[in-house]
């Protein structure tokens, strides 16, 4: 045999190591993308449909926050909620996020809610969760922002509540039990626990069988006392969709209790944007 068609075979014999190795080489690589991309899926991975402008991480709050931002199929019935716990991860303050707008759409919906709230834990953090009312794990989505407290010289107050373990079956609707509240010290105390009352109760209260006829989204208007008479003003979210007179029995015992536990209230006078008659 020549020389030159030895060196044929030769390069010949390279060339299909070469081409043998690029393609086991290219296979492994697909794998590697493959494996990637199932590993991804299987620990959960997913895109969050949610942006944060407040609170920053690591923000500093002093007894008040604003959380806002905009997010995509988060809400339901126009809002989603949260939850701010402290670094036991006991729970500080928990209810509704708002949409302002139209949440019924595929676009991007801004949300923005004030929060008032008393700890004297100095670090914590708040978590915004996927309003998801099917309950499938699948749809969950959440967002936990590390933040840190002030804490402030505190006071004690107490909101009433329904409470199904004490009054079965609302034998009698007139019935509240109070639950106490650690606030920041405020000279307005009737009103620190109104505000408290409204906040509603936390999922551990409704555990113990404590209910609440309140609407959610009540925002005090004012309140002024004189002579022992408590005069107090709601927005209108307070008569919203209410009806029966065992609730509506519940709700002015909610309030007249809250207002009651101190000595300078015996009587409370209920109003509707300054409308009191029919209340």
């Amino acid at each position: 045999m020549e020389p030159n068609s030895n060196k044929k075979i030769f390069i010949a014999v390279i060339v299909v190591i070469l081409l043998a190795l690029s393609g086991i080489f290219y296979q492994s690589s697909l794998k590697d993308k493959k494996i990637g991309k199932d590993d991804k899926s299987q620990v959960g991975q997913k895109e969050i449909h949610v942006v944060v402008e407040s609170p920053k991480e690591g923000e500093s709050l002093d007894g008040k926050m604003v959380i806002k931002g905009t997010a995509k199929g988060w809400f339901f019935e126009g809002s989603f909620p949260y939850k701010l716990l402290d670094s036991d991860g006991v729970v500080i303050s928990q209810g509704p996020v708002q949409a302002k707008g139209d949440w019924m759409t595929p676009d991007p919906v801004a949300f923005e809610q004030t929060v008032e709230f008393f700890t004297d834990k100095t670090a914590g953090v708040l978590v915004l969760q996927k309003d998801n009312p099917s309950g499938e794990k699948a749809n969950d989505e959440e967002v936990r922002i590390p933040v840190v407290f002030v804490p402030g010289e505190s006071m004690t107050v107490s909101a009433f509540f329904g409470n199904t373990v004490y009054n079965p079956n609302q034998i009698d609707c007139s019935k509240v039990y109070p639950l106490e509240r650690k606030v920041k010290k405020d000279p307005k105390t009737a009103t620190a626990a109104l505000k408290e009352l409204l906040k509603g109760i936390s999922d551990e209260e409704t555990k113990n069988g404590y209910t609440n006829s309140l609407n959610s989204g009540i925002v005090l208007n004012k309140i002024a006392v004189s002579n022992g008479v408590a005069t107090v003003d709601f927005s209108p979210a307070l008569g919203e969709g209410v009806a029966g007179s065992c609730r509506v029995g519940q709700i002015r015992a909610q309030i007249e209790s809250t207002l009651k536990q101190f000595p300078t209230i015996s009587s409370v006078v209920i109003s509707i944007d300054g409308e009191s008659e029919g209340i």
